[in-house]
Protein backbone atom coordinates (compact mmCIF):
# COMPACT_ATOMS: atom_id res chain seq x y z
CA UNK A 1 0.00 0.00 0.00
CA UNK A 2 1.30 3.27 -0.55
CA UNK A 3 2.74 5.50 1.95
CA UNK A 4 -0.37 5.82 4.35
CA UNK A 5 1.16 9.65 5.28
CA UNK A 6 1.05 10.46 1.52
CA UNK A 7 -1.34 12.56 -0.06
CA UNK A 8 -2.06 13.66 -3.99
CA UNK A 9 -4.44 16.31 -4.06
CA UNK A 10 -5.17 19.68 -5.54
CA UNK A 11 -4.49 22.47 -2.97
CA UNK A 12 -7.52 24.12 -2.38
CA UNK A 13 -6.49 26.93 -0.07
CA UNK A 14 -3.29 28.17 2.32
CA UNK A 15 -4.39 30.42 4.91
CA UNK A 16 -2.50 31.57 8.13
CA UNK A 17 -3.46 30.42 11.48
CA UNK A 18 -2.75 31.06 14.93
CA UNK A 19 1.33 31.56 15.62
CA UNK A 20 2.22 32.17 11.86
CA UNK A 21 1.66 28.18 11.14
CA UNK A 22 -0.47 28.15 7.39
CA UNK A 23 -3.04 25.49 7.18
CA UNK A 24 -3.34 24.28 4.22
CA UNK A 25 -6.96 22.67 2.85
CA UNK A 26 -6.44 19.99 -0.05
CA UNK A 27 -9.59 18.40 -1.83
CA UNK A 28 -10.42 14.97 -0.78
CA UNK A 29 -11.13 17.02 3.15
CA UNK A 30 -7.31 16.41 3.23
CA UNK A 31 -5.09 18.96 5.51
CA UNK A 32 -2.20 19.96 6.22
CA UNK A 33 0.32 22.65 8.43
CA UNK A 34 3.26 24.50 7.41
CA UNK A 35 5.02 24.36 10.52
CA UNK A 36 6.36 28.67 10.91
CA UNK A 37 9.58 27.29 11.87
CA UNK A 38 10.58 25.48 8.91
CA UNK A 39 13.16 27.56 7.37
CA UNK A 40 11.31 26.67 4.06
CA UNK A 41 7.85 28.06 5.29
CA UNK A 42 7.97 31.19 2.97
CA UNK A 43 8.41 29.25 -0.04
CA UNK A 44 6.10 26.15 1.08
CA UNK A 45 3.59 29.00 0.75
CA UNK A 46 4.45 30.56 -2.20
CA UNK A 47 4.69 27.06 -3.95
CA UNK A 48 1.43 25.89 -3.08
CA UNK A 49 -0.19 28.64 -3.96
CA UNK A 50 1.58 28.72 -7.26
CA UNK A 51 0.41 25.01 -7.88
CA UNK A 52 -3.34 26.34 -6.78
CA UNK A 53 -3.52 28.76 -9.04
CA UNK A 54 -2.24 26.16 -11.90
CA UNK A 55 -4.70 23.48 -10.45
CA UNK A 56 -2.39 20.68 -10.42
CA UNK A 57 -1.96 18.14 -7.92
CA UNK A 58 0.46 18.65 -4.97
CA UNK A 59 2.42 15.35 -3.81
CA UNK A 60 2.94 15.75 0.40
CA UNK A 61 3.76 13.56 3.13
CA UNK A 62 2.31 14.80 6.19
CA UNK A 63 3.23 13.57 10.00
CA UNK A 64 0.32 12.02 11.03
CA UNK A 65 0.83 13.36 14.77
CA UNK A 66 1.24 17.00 14.04
CA UNK A 67 -0.38 17.23 10.80
CA UNK A 68 3.20 19.08 9.11
CA UNK A 69 3.93 19.09 5.75
CA UNK A 70 7.33 16.92 5.65
CA UNK A 71 8.16 16.76 1.92
CA UNK A 72 6.54 18.26 -1.08
CA UNK A 73 6.56 17.03 -4.41
CA UNK A 74 4.98 18.02 -7.66
CA UNK A 75 3.90 15.10 -9.75
CA UNK A 76 3.95 14.61 -12.76
CA UNK A 77 0.41 14.42 -14.51
CA UNK A 78 0.36 12.75 -17.81
CA UNK A 79 0.46 9.37 -19.97
CA UNK A 80 2.94 6.67 -19.89
CA UNK A 81 4.16 6.29 -23.27
CA UNK A 82 7.03 3.25 -22.41
CA UNK A 83 7.74 0.89 -19.90
CA UNK A 84 10.78 -1.10 -19.88
CA UNK A 85 13.01 -3.26 -17.43
CA UNK A 86 16.41 -2.12 -16.83
CA UNK A 87 18.20 -4.42 -14.82
CA UNK A 88 16.16 -4.98 -11.59
CA UNK A 89 14.04 -1.80 -11.40
CA UNK A 90 11.72 -0.60 -14.03
CA UNK A 91 12.06 2.65 -16.49
CA UNK A 92 9.18 4.64 -17.27
CA UNK A 93 8.84 7.17 -20.06
CA UNK A 94 6.21 9.43 -19.33
CA UNK A 95 4.71 12.27 -22.24
CA UNK A 96 6.25 15.56 -21.98
CA UNK A 97 9.15 14.58 -20.15
CA UNK A 98 12.81 13.84 -21.33
CA UNK A 99 14.02 12.14 -19.01
CA UNK A 100 14.04 8.63 -17.42
CA UNK A 101 11.97 7.67 -14.31
CA UNK A 102 13.12 4.80 -12.63
CA UNK A 103 10.78 2.60 -10.82
CA UNK A 104 13.32 0.82 -8.21
CA UNK A 105 12.64 -2.77 -6.87
CA UNK A 106 13.63 -1.77 -3.78
CA UNK A 107 10.22 0.40 -3.50
CA UNK A 108 8.21 -1.20 -1.07
CA UNK A 109 5.34 -0.21 -2.92
CA UNK A 110 6.50 -1.89 -6.38
CA UNK A 111 3.85 -4.39 -7.68
CA UNK A 112 1.31 -2.02 -6.59
CA UNK A 113 2.82 0.94 -8.35
CA UNK A 114 4.17 -1.32 -11.22
CA UNK A 115 0.30 -2.45 -12.00
CA UNK A 116 -0.85 1.27 -12.31
CA UNK A 117 1.83 2.00 -14.71
CA UNK A 118 1.46 -0.81 -17.12
CA UNK A 119 -2.72 -0.24 -17.02
CA UNK A 120 -1.93 3.35 -17.89
CA UNK A 121 0.50 2.28 -20.71
CA UNK A 122 -2.55 -0.19 -22.04
CA UNK A 123 -5.64 2.30 -21.81
CA UNK A 124 -3.77 5.75 -22.25
CA UNK A 125 -5.23 7.15 -18.67
CA UNK A 126 -3.58 9.80 -17.10
CA UNK A 127 -1.46 8.95 -13.55
CA UNK A 128 -0.03 11.70 -11.20
CA UNK A 129 3.52 10.13 -10.50
CA UNK A 130 5.85 11.65 -8.15
CA UNK A 131 9.80 11.50 -8.19
CA UNK A 132 12.85 12.42 -6.47
CA UNK A 133 15.89 14.07 -7.67
CA UNK A 134 17.16 11.42 -8.74
CA UNK A 135 14.03 10.94 -10.90
CA UNK A 136 13.58 7.65 -9.12
CA UNK A 137 9.51 7.33 -8.40
CA UNK A 138 7.91 7.30 -5.27
CA UNK A 139 4.32 7.04 -5.58
CA UNK A 140 1.80 6.83 -8.25
CA UNK A 141 -1.57 6.68 -8.64
CA UNK A 142 -4.16 6.90 -11.20
CA UNK A 143 -5.34 11.15 -11.62
CA UNK A 144 -9.04 11.22 -11.71
CA UNK A 145 -10.43 14.49 -13.00
CA UNK A 146 -9.88 17.54 -15.32
CA UNK A 147 -6.32 17.76 -16.58
CA UNK A 148 -5.16 20.88 -18.22
CA UNK A 149 -2.02 19.44 -19.94
CA UNK A 150 0.41 21.83 -20.53
CA UNK A 151 3.82 20.43 -21.23
CA UNK A 152 6.02 21.68 -18.32
CA UNK A 153 8.25 24.42 -17.76
CA UNK A 154 11.72 22.48 -18.23
CA UNK A 155 13.62 23.24 -15.37
CA UNK A 156 17.66 23.16 -16.26
CA UNK A 157 19.82 21.75 -13.92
Amino acid sequence: MANPNAVVARVLEVSRGAEADRHVALDGDHRALIDSKDPHAEGLERLLNGIREQNLPVYLEIDPDSSVITRLLIPHVTRVTAVRPAGNDVEVALEFSHAVHVLSREQPDFAEFEDTISAALRDGSTVAVSEDDAHQIVDVRPFLGEVVVAPPRHHHH
